[in-house]
């Protein structure tokens, strides 16, 4: 894939790093991004302002008045109205050259197998919380005999942090 000559203009700052060969690679390439909220959407705003050529996002749900802290691509005149749709527009005003496909459904399993075998590079930027949630063990009793959840494990044994707060 060649760069055009804006192609070249906008993207000046890095190609003394990845050369145009390397650019030309990230232009034909695809990321699949799982949750386009907080990080997701940093994810896929920082891919589209480096040229890849190919978003495939998934993300369901309506933009709320709590999404506006924490997800960029969201803005307050979209509160209600369906976040996927507001992720496209906002790729799309910051690089229009990037193809992107948003899919307004939950990521399943079936989906990802799917989506996978169409991208090169694969973002799950599912919540944390929501994760370790669903599969948390007990959490651990302290000497006192009470939980502390600051101390819980996720189903693979890692540490989790569900209430970071005291």
């Amino acid at each position: 894939m060649v760069l055009t000559d804006n192609e070249r203009a906008r993207y000046v700052r890095h190609l003394p790093l990845i050369g145009e060969e390397g650019q030309q690679r990230l232009k034909a390439s695809t990321a699949l991004v799982t949750r386009c909220g907080g990080v997701g959407g940093a994810a896929a705003l920082y891919l589209a302002a480096a040229g890849i050529g190919r978003l495939i996002m998934v993300h369901e749900g309506n933009t709320t008045w709590s999404n506006l802290n924490r997800m960029v691509l969201q803005t307050y005149d979209w509160v209600g109205k369906p976040r996927i749709v507001k992720i496209r527009e906002s790729i799309h005003r910051l690089n229009p050259d990037v193809e992107v496909i948003a899919i307004a459904q939950p990521f399943t399993e079936t989906m990802g197998s799917e989506l996978s075998a169409q991208a090169d590079v694969l973002l799950s930027c599912t919540p944390r919380a929501r994760r370790s949630q669903r599969h948390l063990h007990p959490p651990p009793q302290t000497s006192g005999g009470s939980s502390d959840e600051r101390d819980a494990r996720d189903a693979d044994g890692h540490p989790t942090r569900r209430n970071p707060l005291p």
